[in-house]
């Protein structure tokens, strides 16, 4: 009995791992190429890529008392 539910221990940690590794795969996927893996974007500064860098965004929103906000570069 006891290696019935060590088995049914194991069973279900495999199946929670594979499911765990698989969200991570998609969550990398939608974030995009690792930086290193593509050339400077757009034609920037060709001494961002060499670093490492990438061009930031803007980011723009509201806060919790419900003012806009943006940020830039």
């Amino acid at each position: 009995m006891l290696i019935a539910c060590e088995t049914l221990l194991l069973l279900l940690l495999a199946i929670l791992v594979a499911g765990l590794l698989r969200s991570h795969a998609e969550l990398l996927r939608r974030i995009g190429p690792p930086p290193d893996a593509a050339g400077p974007p757009g034609g920037a500064d060709p001494s961002l890529a060499r670093a490492g860098g990438r061009i930031a965004s803007d980011i723009a929103g509201l806060t919790p008392a419900g003012d806009a906000m943006k940020l830039s570069l």
